[in-house]
């Protein structure tokens, strides 16, 4: 009688797809990245946009530049990474968010004193 059991077959599958899904994954998320880099307009000279890049277990689109941060690495079959390269970018987020904290305590003080 023949079986129909799969699961070893499955089982020998499964690291591969998923790691179709983990890089698609990443690419699909560089490219949400870099539409949100283009709808808040902080499109001037294009590095930053450039800089979005992923690794992966099959490689990297990492450009570099002088300007750029140095790559991250340790990508595997399920992991896959998604980074910036663009030196203000780090900066721009931390002003950003001391900006709100600084917003939110203010607006905490407002109303402590209602």
């Amino acid at each position: 009688m023949e079986s129909f059991n799969h699961f070893g077959n499955i089982a020998d599958a499964l690291p591969h797809v998923l790691g179709q899904v983990v890089r698609k994954t990443a690419f699909d998320c560089a490219g949400n990245i870099q539409g949100f880099i283009r709808s808040n307009g902080q499109v001037d000279t294009g590095f930053m946009l450039n800089s979005v890049y992923t690794v992966t277990d099959e490689g990297s689109t990492y450009a570099g530049g002088a300007d750029a941060l140095p790559e991250v690495s340790g990508a595997d079959l399920t992991t896959a990474y998604v980074a910036v390269a663009f030196r203000i970018t780090v900066r721009a987020t931390c002003q950003g968010a001391l900006s709100l904290s600084q917003g939110l305590r203010r607006h905490d003080q407002s109303l402590r004193r209602l």
